[in-house]
Order: C-alpha cells, then sequence, then structure tokens
C-alpha cells in the first residue's frame, strides 16, 4: 500500500470526514467553502463505499441517484464546482458550473414580526438549478445526510448527523 493511500471502510470514511465537515458546515453557513466541502465529502462517499462493495463507482453511483435522489443532485454539484460544465447525460439539475452562492429574501416568523409588520430579511447559500431555481445548501446537505443514513443503517450507530440544523 502507498503511504498515505490508507482505504477506508464506509462507517470510518463517514466518522472521519462527512461529520466533521457537515458539522462544520452547520456552524458557518454562509461560508461558501464550507459547504462545498461538505458537498464533496458525501459524494466521495459514494466511491468508498464503491469501492468496498467492489463495485464500478460510476455505475454505483447512478444506482445510487436512482433510489436517492438527493445523492444525484450532491454528485452533479461536486462534479461541476470541480470540473465547470457537465456532459454527463444524467447530470440534468446542475450542470453548468453553479457553484454556492448567498441568496437574501424576506419571510415572516413567528416572533419575529408585529402583524401587518414588514417581513425579516435573511440570507442563506443557494445552488442555482439548470432552471434558474436557488436550492438552499442547507436542505441539500440534510436531504443528502438523511439519504445516506437510510442507504447505511450502520452509520446510526456510528456519529449520526440526522435532524441537526
Amino acid at each position: 500500500m502507498t503511504v498515505g493511500a490508507e482505504e477506508f471502510d464506509p462507517v470510518t470514511f463517514w466518522n472521519t470526514y462527512v461529520v466533521p465537515s457537515v458539522s462544520l458546515y452547520r456552524e458557518n453557513q454562509l461560508s461558501k467553502h464550507l459547504a462545498i466541502h461538505a458537498i464533496s465529502q458525501i459524494d466521495i462517499m459514494a466511491e468508498v463505499t464503491a469501492k468496498r462493495l467492489r463495485k464500478s463507482a460510476n455505475a454505483y453511483r447512478n444506482d445510487l441517484s436512482g433510489r436517492h435522489p438527493i445523492l444525484g443532485i450532491i454528485r452533479d454539484a461536486h462534479d461541476t464546482h470541480k470540473h465547470g460544465l457537465l456532459d454527463r447525460k444524467n447530470a440534468i439539475f446542475i450542470s453548468k458550473g453553479q457553484r454556492p452562492t448567498q441568496v437574501q429574501e424576506a419571510g415572516f416568523f413567528v416572533g419575529n414580526f408585529f402583524a401587518g409588520g414588514p417581513p425579516s430579511v435573511y440570507e442563506y447559500l443557494g445552488l442555482r438549478t439548470n432552471n434558474d431555481q436557488s436550492w438552499p445548501i442547507n436542505n441539500i446537505i440534510n436531504q443528502a445526510v438523511d439519504a445516506w443514513e437510510r442507504e447505511h443503517p450502520d452509520l446510526l450507530g456510528s456519529e449520526s448527523l440526522s435532524g441537526s440544523d
């Protein structure tokens, strides 16, 4: 084995890379680099799992996206961040080199407004889809974590990330 090329089982990878990256992002939800880092680690989990299952990473990712479409979105977000424009036929949501952008919106929140008062302004990191919708990255990451924990119930015995905001 090459020095530094340690192989991980999925649970060890989850605890060593995914949990810390998602936790750091959740503490700093306007940080673009932490958002991309969490997305990347969640996506790399597919390669680690495919290797453990002795499957092709590409074929495994395609199957995984069929079972959990949010993991296909994570894959596209990671790949388009890394490579720019994607020419994969199955990269249908995010394929034009999109990266996280800060979005400002306004809304009414319980405890933050008076009846008839103005809406509260809030910011979040969003990811623009190919059809120009902005998806909150926090929602994408949370749904992807939930999908992985459904895919690999053994992750729940380790450091679960579900239900955290």
